[in-house]
């Protein structure tokens, strides 16, 4: 195997494992917020539900993922004919090119993925009744008003306040 095919093969390796890196931890959004105990706990009408959350949410991280990996592993493909090229203009037009078609192809291909699985997720979340909870901080004693599709949390119980996308939500604490 000649020293050219080999480096390329390296090059290829690296950039997927590069576009694996992003996709995998360009999902990564929540955050946490502290803990806290419930205090309250309401069972709110099934009428209170907004659905499409979940969907849109899919869209967005799917489609994202699908751009950058699609960008990363379309510009190593254009990299093949730009280097049989032989000369640089043609080496960046082709990486170019590859990149843009593959952002493209695989971020619409991202995006409905990740719209279905967000439709199912919607679907799935009708049948969860919608609790408000109060939630009393340990580190401030602010208290919190939670709304969200779950299990009943019984009152004193501590639970660990998260953040996703700008939205407050609990998980009991095991």
């Amino acid at each position: 195997m000649s020293v050219s095919k080999l480096m390329f093969r390296n090059i290829l390796t690296y950039l997927f494992l590069v576009a694996f890196i992003l996709s995998s931890t360009g999902c990564v959004t929540t955050y946490r917020r502290g803990e806290g105990v419930v205090i309250s706990e309401k069972k709110l009408n099934q009428m209170n539900l907004q659905s499409g959350d979940k969907t849109i949410e899919g869209v967005k991280i799917g489609g994202t993922t699908g751009m950058v990996s699609g960008g990363i592993i379309g510009g190593a493909v254009g990299l093949i004919p730009g280097l049989m090229s032989g000369s640089m203009p043609g080496l960046v037009i082709c990486t170019a090119i590859g990149g843009v078609i593959g952002g493209g192809l695989l971020g619409l291909t991202g995006g409905v993925l990740g719209g279905t699985i967000g439709y199912v997720g919607d679907l799935a979340v009708q049948n969860a009744p919608e609790y408000e909870f109060k939630i009393k901080q340990f580190n401030d004693s602010q208290i919190l008003t939670i709304r969200q599709h779950s299990r009943a949390i019984p009152v004193n119980t501590n639970v660990r306040i998260l953040e996703k996308n700008g939205e407050l939500f609990i998980k009991k604490i095991k």
